[in-house]
């Protein structure tokens, strides 16, 4: 390269000398015929001879250097093994504005017998760009559909979970433009235009590379089907940068996946989960004994092929699958987080507040591995009880963090708060009456990334017999698989109205429902009842056991809130 640099270098002087007036121009080798491999390029100006570039290979750029510009410039592509300008096998010729800057992809077939054929041309890109002055923050980039085999192609450039850009059908020879982009390390999903999956992924690590300020060119080269085309080079993504470094862009080959278990059915306290690929018909127990309330770390999954999680109980085969998730298939470098939820027989518990359904199954998001800000903690939340209403998730001192959550959301996004302990109130949505408090440290969990779960039945065994089953919890799910249960806040207790002797009957109700106290009861109570939405709908301070008309209420399931001075209980209750 040091070569080709000086000679074109030399080629430049000689223009100069002979008008003053220069445009800059790179070059990029992008022919995957094996007949040019590698070639010599004669530079003429005005008709004479002005250098020859010898060995200029495959996938090498020459970099941004300065030619003349208003006199008729051509280039002639030759054999490397070219003694004269006579062994010119195609060459090229214009006339470059002045001042303005060009990149030249040679591309297409010298010989015959390619499948498609495409003839041997210089696509030219301008105006070109050689640097971006952002600052370091940002690069801008060029796309170039340069495969002569590769059909029309939609492109997606995304980050780890958010897309960033896409482009529509790319034909062969045809660009993007330019596109400014943050400093950020990408990837790029290649899809036949129109489809679904995608085809292959690659990394563009633009960050790890210190890119910033840069002008980049990334183009596809080779072939998708070399067999077919003369075993000419593969099909690969390349970036050229201005000075004439040309890298490959790694394949993307596999995606990232983390599980954890939150179905509180009994009969599911432990399975095995399986992969089952369908591109490859290889299946097999990817987590065995996998138990209620707890998480793997992040597990490396094969990425752009078809896949579906089975579910089984211990040791049982696959045959014998409960449950089976089909996934798809997952982009590469693509990371998430699957959730079992749900119960394997609905028959055997209450009927969600807000009618969704809680039959068994796998949900998940796209999962953050650190926090977005240094400092500070990236945290999303899910609803993950069957039998507990919609909810706000609230921070005493701070205000709602996630509102109106109903059983099977995740929240709309990850949300970055400081790394402090914080006092975290569940309450029905619209309310701020909590329903239950929990003391979340967030102070050992700087820099990371947090999923807070919504675990178990929020009153199990009510109705006697629905619901058997774990209590209810919050569980936080770190990267790497701990599953921690946060601790309920004690300060001002939030207990099941049962554990201070409060009696709630009948349940399920029709008219009547009967609150009963304590003999010799001298609590005062504030006796509130919520509806699914979190509004009181009624409301009486008593110290003695009383009879609530519930005739004209409309049916379906209701909170009993018993506050007193330094403590709140509550029973839920189904009018029919």
């Amino acid at each position: 390269m040091k070569k080709l640099f000086l000679s074109l270098m030399s080629a430049a002087a000689i223009g100069l000398s002979v008008q003053a007036q220069t445009a800059r121009v790179m070059a990029i080798h992008n022919s995957a015929d094996p007949a040019v491999d590698t070639v010599d390029v004669y530079v003429l100006v005005n008709g004479s001879q002005a250098t020859k570039v010898e060995n200029l290979g495959f996938r090498q750029s020459t970099g941004f250097l300065t030619l003349p510009s208003g006199v008729p410039v051509r280039l002639a592509f030759a054999p490397k093994t070219s003694t004269t300008l006579a062994d010119t096998l195609v060459g090229f010729g214009y006339t470059l504005d002045a001042n303005q800057t060009y990149v030249l992809m040679a591309q297409g077939h010298v010989a015959s017998g390619f499948t498609p054929q495409k003839p041997f041309e210089l696509a030219v890109i301008t105006p070109a760009f050689e640097r971006n002055a952002s600052g370091g923050d940002s690069t801008i980039l060029n796309i170039v559909h340069g495969s002569t085999d590769a059909p029309g192609v939609d492109i997606e450039v995304r980050g780890p979970q958010n897309f960033l850009l896409a482009v529509n059908d790319l034909q062969y020879n045809q660009n993007t433009g330019y596109v400014k982009v943050k400093e950020d390390n990408y990837f790029v999903d290649i899809y036949a235009a129109g489809a679904t999956n995608a085809l292959v992924t690659f990394g563009a690590p633009l960050k790890t590379l210190n890119l910033g300020d840069t002008a980049l060119v990334v183009f596809a080269s080779g072939f998708l089907n070399p067999a077919a085309n003369k075993n000419g080079a593969s099909f690969g993504i390349f970036v050229a940068n201005a000075g004439g470094t040309v890298l490959p862009l790694p394949v993307e080959s596999t995606f990232k996946l983390q599980a954890f278990h939150n179905c509180a059915d009994p009969i599911a306290d432990t399975v095995d989960v399986w992969l089952i690929n369908r591109t490859t018909n290889v299946s097999q127990r990817a987590i065995p004994n996998f138990a209620f309330r707890t998480a793997t770390p992040f597990l490396t999954l094969p990425a752009n092929q078809e896949l579906a999680l089975g579910v089984t109980l211990p040791g049982a085969p696959l045959a014998d699958t409960v449950y089976v998730e089909e996934i798809g298939s997952v982009v590469g470098g693509f990371v998430a987080l699957g959730v079992a939820t749900g119960v394997l027989d609905d028959s055997k518990f209450e009927s969600n507040p807000n009618n969704n359904s809680i039959d068994f199954e796998i949900t998940g998001l796209g999962a953050l591995t650190q926090a977005v800000n240094l400092g500070q903690v990236s945290l999303q939340v899910y609803h993950g009880s069957t039998d507990a209403p919609a909810v706000d998730v609230r921070a005493r001192n701070v205000g709602a963090l996630f509102e109106a959550l109903e059983y099977g959301d995740f929240g709309e996004d990850y949300l970055t708060v400081p790394a402090q302990d914080y006092t975290i109130d569940i309450t029905a949505a619209g309310s701020t009456t909590p329903l239950v408090s929990y003391v979340a440290p967030l102070s050992g969990f700087a820099d990371s990334a947090l999923v807070v779960v919504a675990s178990g039945f929020y009153s199990p065994n009510v109705p006697q017999g629905l619901d058997v089953g774990a209590g209810f919890e919050l569980i936080a799910v770190t990267p790497g698989g701990r599953a921690i249960s946060l601790p309920v806040f004690n300060s001002v207790a939030s207990v099941s109205a049962k554990a201070i002797g409060v009696s709630v009957y009948p349940n399920p109700a029709t008219d009547l429902v009967n609150i009963s106290l304590p003999l010799n009861n001298s609590t005062a109570y504030k006796v509130t009842l919520l509806d699914v939405t979190g509004r009181a709908v009624w409301t009486k301070e008593t110290t003695t056991s009383m009879e609530i008309n519930t005739s004209n209420w409309d049916k379906g399931v209701y909170m009993i809130s018993l506050e007193s001075a330094n403590q709140t209980a509550y029973q839920k209750v189904l009018l029919k």
